[in-house]
């Protein structure tokens, strides 16, 4: 399973953008357009204090109008947030923005705001995801999988070859598993 740090790794990611508290909505919505974000962070002293996403705004918008161009960003930002850390799995993320309705979810660790996904990152990175697996199990039933000199996935594959053990190396084995209450599991079933 994907977790949400690997999805933050990956290279050119989009870096998520920090707003002050006191910017307009106008100012906030242009950093938005500048860095293609569907989201920013609001700060106010360098305390992370909201977020501030497009369907936000298209809600205001119908609420106040033309005006909401000069309002106060931390007027109308969202306080309240679901945020996820980074051994979530990438499921786990689309399931919790899909059930609360949300399409940018704050990563945090130990307290500290490490970055932003956007439900689009977490479908792109799920889609493939599935289409590698799907590649793995068609390479896999037509046996094409194991020709180590033509997949590049498999560059690094070892082979172990086991040796079958000799009935009378088994007697010097020096471990018998136990049945849970200090007796030899196999003296128990003798009994």
């Amino acid at each position: 399973m994907l977790t949400v740090s690997q999805l933050v790794n990956r290279p050119q990611r989009p870096q998520f953008q920090v707003v002050d508290v006191d910017d307009s909505v106008s100012s906030v919505l242009q950093t938005m357009f500048n860095h293609g974000l569907g989201a920013v962070f609001v700060m106010k002293a360098r305390h992370m204090v909201g977020i501030f996403s497009e369907r936000d705004y298209a809600r205001i918008r119908l609420t106040l109008g033309e005006s909401v161009h000069k309002t106060r960003v931390g007027e109308v930002m969202r306080t309240r947030m679901n945020y996820v850390d980074p051994d979530f799995t990438l499921n786990e993320c689309m399931a919790l923005m899909v059930t609360k309705k949300i399409g940018q979810l704050p990563v945090m660790a130990e307290g500290k705001l490490l970055t932003l996904i956007s439900i689009g990152e977490v479908t792109d990175a799920l889609i493939d995801d599935q289409a590698f697996q799907l590649s793995l199990l068609t390479q896999y039933i037509t046996g094409s999988l194991f020709e180590v000199g033509e997949n590049p996935l498999l560059k690094k594959v070892r082979e172990l070859t086991w040796s079958p053990i000799e009935e009378t190396e088994l007697d010097d084995l020096s471990f018998r598993p136990s049945n849970g209450n200090g007796k030899d599991f196999f003296s128990a079933i003798e009994t």
